[in-house]
């Protein structure tokens, strides 16, 4: 007598569709996993490791800080050292910044470039129009990509 594994059907093998079935379950199991893990990791993912080096994301995150960082510019609380800048705070260091220098009567926050990528710059102007003084200004390098409007007074743009 043979088993239902070893009959022969003549279209079909009942362990073969067996097995497919299986495989189909399995490999839609481990996509469900795969997906659960991925969505689980992006939620635990460090927020700082997301916003450096994105001056738009810094702006956002900390724009109180900014504000009160760059009215202590304004207010000459935070001297330049030497010819180097400005010095940087905490929050800004973490996240990717390299210098704060001034530009005319704006402040630009240069962070860490990535080899042959354009570098990231965040620019406060306290006149306002922080947009038309990016056009205007050269900056700490040449031509502008990417030139996003934050607010009045602030813009962030790539430099190459």
């Amino acid at each position: 007598m043979r088993s239902s594994c070893t009959a022969l059907a003549a279209r079909t093998n009942p362990c073969e569709n067996r097995m497919k079935m299986r495989n189909h379950v399995l490999s839609i199991l481990l996509i469900a996993l795969f997906a659960g893990a991925t969505w689980l990791f992006m939620r635990l993912w460090p927020e700082s490791l997301v916003i450096r080096n994105h001056p738009d994301l810094v702006y956002r995150h900390y724009e109180h800080e900014l504000q009160a960082y760059v009215q202590q510019l304004m207010d000459g609380t935070v001297t330049q050292v030497d010819q180097r800048g400005y010095p940087l705070p905490e929050f800004l260091a973490n996240n990717g910044a390299k210098w704060v220098l001034q530009f005319d009567q704006c402040y630009v926050i240069v962070f860490e470039g990535i080899l042959d990528n354009p570098t990231p710059e965040l620019w406060f102007c306290p006149h306002g129009d922080a947009m038309n003084s990016l056009r205007v200004v050269k900056g700490p390098s040449g031509k502008i990509e990417r030139l996003q409007e934050l607010s009045s007074h602030w813009a962030s743009c790539y430099r190459n």
